[in-house]
This record gives C-alpha cells, sequence and structure tokens, in this order.
C-alpha cells in the first residue's frame, strides 16, 4: 500500500513514461510522427493534471476512492513492463511494435483509472476543475487502434 502522494508521484512517472514511448515513436517514424506527438502531448498534460491533484490534495479520502488506485505497486509493475518495451523497440522499431505498445499503454491498470477518474460524473467543483483541465483528451486507445486500421 502507499499514501495518495506516492501513488499520485507514481501516476506522474508513468504518464511521462508513456510520453516518452510516444515521442520516441514520433521521432522514428517520420509518416506517424504527428500522430504520435500528439499523444505525447497529451500525456503531458495528463502529468500536469496529476501534479495540480497533488498539488490541492488535502487528505480527503475523496479522491482515494475515485482514484481506485489503493496499491502502489501496481503501478511500479507497470512502469518496469513499459521499460522493459522501450528497450525491445529500441533494438527493432517497427510500425507494428509501436502500435502494439501504444495499445499495451492506453490498457494498462494505470491508464484506465486515469480515464476513470477523469470521467467520473462529480459535483466536486476541484474534481471538475481536474477534468476540465483534461478537455477531450481521452480514448487513446480507439484512436491508436483506428489510426493503424485505417493505414492497412
Amino acid at each position: 500500500m502507499g499514501n495518495i502522494q506516492q501513488i499520485l508521484d507514481e501516476s506522474i512517472n508513468f504518464e511521462l513514461d508513456a510520453y516518452n514511448m510516444y515521442h520516441l515513436f514520433s521521432e522514428t517514424f517520420e509518416n506517424d510522427s504527428e500522430f504520435w506527438k500528439t499523444l505525447a502531448e497529451e500525456e503531458l498534460n495528463h502529468t500536469s493534471v496529476l501534479r495540480k491533484i497533488k498539488q490541492f490534495y488535502q487528505g480527503d479520502s475523496k479522491i482515494i476512492d475515485i482514484i481506485s488506485i489503493k496499491d502502489i505497486n501496481f503501478i511500479k509493475q507497470t512502469r518496469r513492463h513499459l521499460k522493459k518495451l522501450f528497450t525491445k523497440f529500441k533494438e527493432n522499431p517497427t510500425q507494428k511494435m509501436a502500435c502494439k505498445i501504444g495499445l499495451e499503454i492506453e490498457k494498462s491498470f494505470v491508464e484506465k483509472n486515469y480515464q476513470k477518474f477523469m470521467s467520473k460524473v462529480t459535483d466536486d467543483g476541484i474534481l471538475h476543475l481536474f477534468q476540465s483541465l483534461n478537455g477531450d483528451e481521452k480514448d487513446h486507445f480507439k484512436r491508436i487502434q483506428k489510426y493503424f486500421q485505417d493505414k492497412t
């Protein structure tokens, strides 16, 4: 178990890892650069939202219930896996592998919980503010899937 600050720190680091992966894809595949850059920038924005949540968090257990990640080890394990994928991709970069990794990132427990948190219907003013900061940056999984289906 980890406290909410540690969970937020690890979640921020996960989003940075996803950013770095998508940024690498944008540099590797010139023809798909804009697609991957957009996803990378959105992941970077997720870190900003999480940093704001961390800044405003006042021990409110409501945030823990909404985030629904109680064990920091889930995030750490996901990050370790992502680092292995990063290394594997650098050894043999293919578009197919980039797509597979992107879908895996977006199916991850951490990313699903972030999206759940950002789409929760609430009357809480602070949460509503964070959701507004997040904007329309969702459905990465569907966007990656559609983008590569359209290309094949």
